[in-house]
């Protein structure tokens, strides 16, 4: 069987990490819009929240790539937002983030490691 995932963004790529790590027989291939975002090309995107209060801890069904991540991820004790409009903290609250740019390495080295193939797209 022959699975195609159109992009790059952190779903499809885990999607087709998981999808040939189920099956090695099939062809995986990832459609590298050219949209790379890399640790090393992309440090201004905003970071992903893995852990934080109101949310359950994550499970993926690959647990060396949960341990990878885990790993790369940056704990905080507390948050603060501001805008125009409001300035709001927390204190003393478990979050734990990971660059973008870090989230889709990990990602990517595992697809390559189950045998995904990249290729250039349009």
């Amino acid at each position: 069987m022959r699975v195609i995932c159109a992009g790059v963004d952190p779903a499809g790529v885990y999607l087709a990490a998981r999808l040939k790590a189920d099956d090695p027989t099939r062809d995986v291939q990832i459609i590298d819009t050219g949209n790379q975002n890399t640790a090393a090309q992309n440090t201004a995107a905003p970071p992903h929240i893995m852990q934080h209060p109101l949310k359950p801890g994550w499970r993926l069904a690959d647990a060396h790539l949960e341990r990878a991540i885990s790993a790369a991820c940056r704990a905080v004790h507390g948050v603060r937002i501001r805008t125009a409009q409001t300035d709001v903290a927390t204190n003393e609250q478990a979050y734990a983030f990971i660059g973008a740019g870090a989230l889709n390495d990990l990602l990517r080295e595992r697809a390559r490691a189950a045998g995904c193939r990249f290729v250039a797209g349009p």
